[in-house]
């Protein structure tokens, strides 16, 4: 249910936080209906466009000593009438409860005025019954939202619906997709009538929003401004046909820093009303499958006490062992004297699936008071406590205790009050017991069965290595991981483009460059800080090939081949690589870049001067970055220095200026410059990566499979930052604890230590299946230079704008490899992050709420980290069985994090 979640969290960036990531070039005005705005108080108005020929611009600021008010304009002809005058009636009926049935289209232009970046149809059949329409990958689909019921339908795509209320997680983004904006304000708005002296349309008038900040902020919310970002509301039209609104425009302007220089840019939002009367749609009759995920409807009794007989407006009796107190104290509730012994209250009849009981109790005994709970046979716990010690409290105070319950909850509740004296008194003032779901969603995964001595801890290469040899695959295998190795780069120009002297010695500095060379990490300098000194890659860069054709003539370059009996199309990249080596062979030892000696090319990296088409991406364009292998056309014989040839990068010496301030990324627009930073090798970091046999980590199609993944926090995610632990640990590069016991754990920071923790979820004797990955992230190291650039992906810091100093990432990973190359993504591993079920790798978020603390909406924050005092005390694993342990975080600095694990039969 994740689509609408997107699509939610689309339009609060459009209409909260657009000022604070998207900063766009100022645009031409646009003819609206003939007239360009040139003020909006009381002293200015509006004036005929000079295109239009009716005025020219020199006539301009003869208008600004007009006064406001009513009066027609001896400049222009423009009747300015205050007030509202004959709007009073025709607004009403938008007002809240009205008789509504219409529908409205609603715009958003943020990267230019002329085309809308998304585009909303919202129809209302009342004031409180809409749809909303909207499209996804070429397909319509069409939400309900019932306001009084506070239910939300959502389209699955195939004529049915998941029904959300309030219950349910995603309820809260859901409706955030049909409050973008208020039409019951408008009654309060003042607006001021602009009549052009030529009418063509008796029913067509407009009208101007007196004070557009306050009427923006009521139709469509305040802007949060900072010292960064200052962005107002700077006109509100509204034009009327007849008895109905027929638009509404609404624009601002920001104005932004970037860097030290100040830039301003446009806003505009459009509703455009049509289908008047016209609307009609019964909920009653969709059709309701929730994917058979229902959540379960839950009963909660809520018994206050009101009295020595326990009596209470729950609908439960209760019984009680022994006789209360003579009297009820009104802030504590019912009291037991401690010199009488135990106390245990309970319910007259029974009780099923009891999830939590929460009680609120007291004492004011010295020595305080032990409380435990059952239901059944079965005891409930706090935090894994199950008989609870009360602490003496002080007049009038009172302690809530949350019990839960681990597995299936039914029959009589039991609570017991233990003395642990014979002075003073033990108090209950309220039960409040949560019944519903069904037995299944509390199963417990079983005791992981694991043994050190047997542990297969193969590399993703070596895994790779076994199950092509089981399968008889020719696929090439990965660069390794450890060693030390050289690398074969050949930069590439075409007979229309450059590359300089200056561009070679900074691409050499990128892959082979100190820190201080690049101001961040070069590739080489990279590996062999995020792999702890195991694997030294050095990059000979040879002399430039120059390309016997334009850019263009490469990025359209077509042929069919066909490989391995199938019909394939040679592209220009494929071409390129055919040339390249070609020309590399005489001049240089190939077998040198054979480091395993399988009779294959290691891999080339090949850097072209054409500009990176930052537009596109790779499946539509030669010049973006990616790796691919070689297709051999079948019959084609040809090696080089007897090598077959295999994994090859391909990327632009562009990506070199990403976030430098320099280039055509655009990212300056964004405030994402990385300080310091004169050469960045992000890209071609993320790229080795895929070299050495890691995935992408992003999620390339949104509307497909889990929709889970990182956020952006990984270098095989959003290029940021150091390599995780799951990348890590299949590059063998780090050697996690495998906690199966209860027991506390001290990790240092991960990217200088390697630190980690595993517990596994469903054990198969590999790193090739279902386990947690705990280590310590922090703000050093690999992290310093992306955690610290502005509006970062780097788990994202809203007080601060730039990433988290440090916290505790909890990774959930899904890496079996029962069933390689199983879709048209194409990843080694079963699971990926954009088109399976289940995601490769995602990140448990602190945030996250209730047993699933893995949605990863947007880029990753600083909220996703766990921190001193957090517990995790729920979650699940991919079958829905809880895991059979918590984690306490007893303390989280940015050098050590202490947790407790602790495991329950």
């Amino acid at each position: 249910m994740k689509r609408v979640k997107n699509v939610a969290s689309i339009l609060l960036i459009i209409i909260i936080i657009t000022s604070l990531f998207v900063a766009c070039n100022p645009k031409d005005e646009q003819h609206k209906h003939s007239f360009t705005q040139i003020g909006y108080n009381d002293t200015h108005h509006w004036y005929y466009c000079a295109e239009d020929g009716v005025k020219d611009e020199d006539s301009v600021e003869e208008h600004r000593s007009v006064p406001g008010g009513n009066g027609t304009c001896e400049v222009c002809g423009y009747n300015l009438q205050g007030g509202n005058s004959d709007l009073s009636q025709l607004l009403s009926k938008y007002a809240s409860g009205a008789n509504w049935n219409f529908e409205v289209t609603y715009e958003a232009y943020i990267y230019d005025m002329t085309t809308p970046n998304y585009t909303y149809v919202y129809g209302y059949k009342d004031s409180n019954t809409t749809y909303v329409e909207y499209d996804e990958d070429n397909e319509t689909y069409r939400d309900y939202y019932s306001f009084d019921e506070k239910k939300y339908y959502y389209d699955n795509g195939d004529d049915t619906y998941d029904l959300c209320d309030e219950s349910d997680e995603d309820y809260e983004w859901l409706v955030g997709n049909v409050e973008v904006f208020d039409l019951s304000t408008l009654s309060s708005v003042v607006f001021m009538q602009i009549e052009a002296t030529i009418d063509t349309n008796p029913d067509f008038k407009q009208y101007l929003a007196r004070d557009a900040v306050s009427c923006g902020n009521a139709i469509l919310g305040e802007w949060e401004n900072d010292d960064d970002y200052q962005t107002v509301w700077t006109s509100v039209e509204l034009s009327v046909d007849g008895d109905n609104i027929s638009k509404i425009c609404i624009e601002a302007d920001c104005t932004y820093m970037d860097g030290s220089e100040s830039t301003t840019c446009k806003y505009k939002y459009v509703l455009s009303f049509a289908k008047f009367g016209e609307i009609d749609f019964d909920l009653s009759s969709l059709k309701i499958d929730n994917g058979g995920d229902v959540p379960p409807q839950k009963t909660t009794y809520t018994a206050v006490f009101a009295d020595t007989n326990l009596s209470n407006d729950s609908g439960l009796k209760f019984s009680q062992s022994r006789t209360p107190y003579e009297k009820i104290d009104s802030n504590r509730g019912v009291q037991y004297l401690q010199q009488g012994g135990v106390v245990t209250i309970s319910t007259t009849t029974s009780l099923d699936d009891v999830g939590t009981v929460t009680l609120v109790v007291a004492t004011n005994a010295d020595d305080g008071m032990n409380v435990s709970v059952k239901v059944g046979q079965t005891t409930l716990a706090v935090d894994l406590v199950a008989d609870v010690h009360v602490s003496k409290t002080n007049f009038n105070e009172t302690k809530t205790l949350v019990y839960t319950s681990n597995a299936d909850a039914n029959g009589i509740l039991t609570i017991t009050l233990s003395p642990t004296g014979e002075k003073k008194s033990m108090c209950i003032k309220s039960v409040e017991i949560v019944c519903g779901g069904s037995s299944d969603s509390k199963e417990v995964m079983p005791a992981q069965q694991y043994n050190s001595a047997t542990l297969d801890k193969s590399t993703l290469r070596e895994k790779m290595r076994e199950v092509f040899d089981e399968n008889d695959y020719s696929n090439p295998l990965p660069l390794s991981s450890t060693g030390t190795y050289n690398c074969l780069v050949v930069p590439i120009k075409f007979t229309d483009t450059q590359i300089s002297s200056e561009q070679l010695e900074r691409l050499d500095k990128a892959f082979n460059g100190t820190s201080q060379d690049t101001g961040w990490e070069s590739v080489s300098s990279y590996y062999k800080k995020s792999s702890y000194g195991k694997l030294n890659m050095t990059f000979d860069i040879q002399s430039v090939f120059e390309a016997n054709g334009t850019a263009s003539y490469y990025d359209k370059y077509a042929q069919d081949i066909t490989v391995d009996g199938e019909s394939l199309t040679k592209t220009g990249d494929i071409l390129l690589l055919e040339q390249v080596l070609a020309y590399v062979e005489p001049r240089i030892d190939l077998t040198k870049y054979d480091t395993d000696n399988d009779g294959m090319l290691d891999a080339i990296w090949l850097i072209y001067s054409a500009p990176v088409n930052y537009t596109s991406t790779e499946e539509d364009s030669t010049y973006w970055a990616y790796v691919s292998t070689y297709p051999k056309a079948d019959g084609d014989k040809t090696t080089y220095d007897g090598l077959e040839l295999g994994y090859y990068l391909f990327a632009g010496f562009d990506f070199m200026d990403e976030h430098t301030g320099q280039g055509n990324d655009g990212y300056a627009d964004y405030n994402m410059k990385l300080d310091g930073v004169t050469t960045n090798a992000s890209t071609y970091i993320h790229e080795t990566g895929h070299l050495l046999g890691l995935d992408d980590y992003y999620d390339y199609r949104p509307n497909q499979g889990s929709n889970q993944g990182l956020g952006g926090g990984d270098m095989m995610d959003g290029a940021v930052g150091d390599h995780g632990a799951y990348s890590k640990l299949m590059l063998g590069w780090i050697t996690p604890e495998v906690v199966t016991t209860t027991k506390t754990v001290t990790i240092s920071s991960f990217e200088s230590s390697g630190d980690s923790i595993m517990l596994l979820l469903d054990y198969d004797g590999t790193y090739f299946c279902e386990y947690l990955l705990i280590d310590l992230y922090s703000k050093t190291g690999l992290n310093e230079a992306h955690g610290n650039q502005r509006n970062t992906a780097l788990f994202y810091d809203y007080d601060t704008r730039t990433g988290a100093d440090f916290g505790v990432r909890i990774s959930h990973v899904s890496s079996d490899v029962s069933d390689p190359y199983c879709d048209d993504y194409f990843s080694f591993t079963t699971n990926n992050n954009s088109v399976s079920d289940t995601a490769l790798v995602k990140y448990v978020q602190q945030d996250g709420g209730d047993e699933d603390y893995s949605d990863t909406d947007g880029y990753c924050a600083a909220t996703d980290l766990w921190q001193s005092g957090d517990k995790l005390l729920s979650y699940k694993r991919n079958d829905g069985k809880l895991v059979n342990f918590t984690i306490t975080f007893d303390s989280v600095t940015s050098k050590s994090a202490t947790l407790t694990i602790t495991f329950f039969e």
